[in-house]
């Protein structure tokens, strides 16, 4: 049995900057996905720790700053599940939030 394991690119459509830092000063403030203005029928879902979401937006748009549905998250790692709504495989990982 043989595996190939290759690195994907940070210039990979859909690529996801798994760590942000929502905190005003202007630098990676909002989670930021490559290209996803060319998936217009995506869904991102983020979750925290115990299996709760916090965030959902179908046509996801490079524009979450970490805030919940109660307001703003702690730092923390936390889940997401992306569908690009193309067919694709439905993308799933971690995002860390930095305050």
């Amino acid at each position: 049995v043989s595996v190939a394991v290759t690195p994907r690119s940070s210039n990979e459509p859909g690529f996801i900057f798994n760590q942000f830092s929502p905190n005003g000063d202007g630098i990676n403030d909002l989670l930021r996905i490559n290209d996803i203005q060319d998936y217009p029928n995506n869904i991102l879902e983020i979750y925290d720790r115990y299996g709760n979401q916090v965030y959902s937006k179908a046509n996801y748009d490079n524009t979450w700053n970490g805030e919940g549905k109660n307001g703003e998250l702690p730092k923390g790692t936390y889940f997401y599940i992306l569908d690009l709504g193309d067919g694709s495989e439905v993308r799933k990982g971690w995002i860390q939030i930095i305050r």
